[in-house]
Order: C-alpha cells, then sequence, then structure tokens
C-alpha cells in the first residue's frame, strides 16, 4: 500500500515594520496549498496579495513546495493555472514547468476559460 502523505499550506508573512504592508490589515504575505502523493506534488492554490505581488513571494512558495516534494522523493510538481493569468504562466515557466495539457471550459459556464495543466519535472 502507498503511503499518502497529507496536504500542507504554507503560509508566508511579511516582516514586522515591512512599508509594503502597511494598510493591508493582516501580515500575510502568501499562501501555497499542496499536496504529496504516490510520489507527485500537486499544487492545489497559490496566492499573493496583489499589493504584494512582483516581489519574489510566489516564487519563494513554490520554492518551498518543490523542496518539501524532492525531501518526499517526489518525482514531479503538477498544477493547474487559468489561461488567462499570463503573470502566472510567466512564473511557472521560469520555473522550468512546462505545458502538459488544457481542460476546456474548467472555470465553469460563466467564462468557459480553459485551464492550462503544466507539470516541472523534480531532479
Amino acid at each position: 500500500m502507498e503511503e499518502i502523505v497529507r496536504g500542507s499550506l504554507f503560509v508566508a508573512r511579511a516582516a514586522p515594520g515591512d512599508a509594503s504592508a502597511c494598510g493591508s490589515g493582516a501580515d500575510i504575505a502568501g499562501y501555497i496549498c499542496f499536496w504529496c502523493v504516490a510520489g507527485e506534488v500537486q499544487i492545489l492554490n497559490i496566492a499573493v496579495p496583489k499589493h504584494l505581488r512582483r516581489k519574489g513571494i510566489a516564487r519563494k512558495l513554490l520554492d518551498f513546495a518543490i523542496c518539501t516534494g524532492r525531501e518526499k522523493k517526489a518525482g514531479v510538481v503538477t498544477l493547474e493555472v487559468r489561461q488567462s493569468n499570463t503573470a502566472a504562466r510567466r512564473l511557472y515557466e521560469s520555473l522550468g514547468f512546462r505545458i502538459t495539457g488544457e481542460r476546456p471550459g474548467y472555470y465553469g459556464a460563466q467564462s468557459g476559460e480553459s485551464a492550462i495543466l503544466m507539470e516541472l519535472d523534480i531532479p
């Protein structure tokens, strides 16, 4: 029977006194939710508040998930991203993720937007 490692939620907090987080009402700079199952890390969700984007927070969160996968002997990281989310797609590609498929209409009847499937091999 294959061991299933429970999911992980990692929250990044802004440093005390960080001027960029002022006025936000919270010190949470971002989070990533993922799980390691059957030799795979699956990124379920990642978010950084708009006013804190482009500061390397999402990259650090993804690095954490990738390193966790490496420690757990996972061979691949997978995720789904909204087709129109070009900023996220560029970030994932800069980390070595490649497009492996598409889920047409994944985001529901209102938008009908597709999800792009991406993968990263963990060395």
